[in-house]
């Protein structure tokens, strides 16, 4: 486990973490994988702010991508309530 080091600790989720994992970059698979695991199972506490949603929504609001607004602010704020 490349992340052992962070186990019960609180880490910030950066939106370049968000996106990465989101969209699926095939480079970050197997550390994303690992630490979504792991705070899937609260060995790690993940924390992200507002900013992150704004951030991930730049792309899609300025393409006029209604359904994946729908989705990724769905996805960041579920995973918001799971905290």
């Amino acid at each position: 486990m490349a992340l052992e080091f962070l186990a019960g600790q609180t880490v910030y989720l950066d939106t370049n973490i968000v996106i990465y994992a989101l969209e699926g970059f095939e480079s970050y698979r197997s550390v994303l994988l690992e630490l979504l695991n792991n705070l899937d199972q609260r060995v790690i506490r993940g924390v992200t702010s507002e900013l992150t949603l704004s951030e991930v929504l730049v792309k899609p609001l300025r393409d006029g991508n209604e359904k994946r607004i729908v989705r990724l602010s769905d996805e960041v704020l579920g995973s918001a309530r799971k905290v």
